[in-house]
């Protein structure tokens, strides 16, 4: 996690970029919360879209009782070789090099790095090294909703809840995660879509992260509307 969190502000270090807010979705929601506590004198805030802030470390294996749908990951980290899946026709020439170069380098191991238990310990030990648990900046977590399908009969009503997101629920994740100890300004939206709401639903998605960005002090937003 640290060493994407550097190529993040080599790049920004690159294009001549001071600060910036850091926004990512899923796992890379998970980098720029990362980058948020290793480097808050760049990243002044966050938007996190499914995933929330995760708390002390935990194994995934702990929460899969609660939420089975997690249990991909623990075969991820126990089956890595097993989980790969075959090379597929549509790379072009030059995507295929590159990637025969950088598992040249590497290997295999990282390829599932984010699902692996020493990858995703590693950056709560160098946390608890530095000793900064929380995230001080702005933080904005975009979470997909449940939908309510309603079944009429003759004198009664069913409703069924259907959890669009096939990954998890992300509202009892950040309960079990206590993410909101760990986060003093934080702010919750919840938008209709699955895990990848913010291509199913972009408008809504656009509209809570403008809203909340134009909340931000003057000195934490871009004076240009980019949304």
């Amino acid at each position: 996690m640290q060493d994407l969190v550097h190529d993040l502000v080599c790049i920004l270090e690159d294009t001549k970029v001071s600060s910036a807010v850091c926004m990512g979705h899923d796992w890379g929601s998970q980098v720029c919360y990362e980058a948020a506590r290793m480097r808050s004198d760049i990243f002044n805030a966050v938007i996190g879209l499914v995933v929330p802030v995760p708390g002390p470390y935990v194994s995934v294996k702990q929460f899969v009782p609660t939420i089975p749908k997690l249990a991909y990951q623990t075969y991820f980290d126990r089956r890595t070789q097993k989980a790969a899946i075959p090379p597929v026709p549509f790379f072009s020439t030059r995507e295929e090099d590159y990637l025969v170069a950088a598992f040249e380098r590497q290997g295999f191991l990282y390829t599932f790095g984010f699902y692996i238990e020493e990858s995703r310990q590693m950056p709560h030990t160098f946390d608890n090294k530095q000793g900064n648990f929380t995230i001080p900046q702005p933080v904005l977590s975009v979470l997909p909703t449940e939908v309510h399908l309603f079944h009429i009969t003759y004198r009664t009503v069913e409703i069924y809840r259907l959890r669009q997101d096939p990954v998890a629920d992300w509202s009892v994740a950040m309960k079990l995660l206590n993410s909101s100890a760990l986060i003093t300004d934080l702010t919750v939206k919840f938008v209709d879509g699955a895990h990848w709401v913010h291509l199913e639903n972009p408008e809504p998605v656009n509209k809570a992260i403008k809203e909340w960005l134009q909340a931000l002090p003057s000195d934490r937003r871009r004076p240009v509307d980019e949304l």
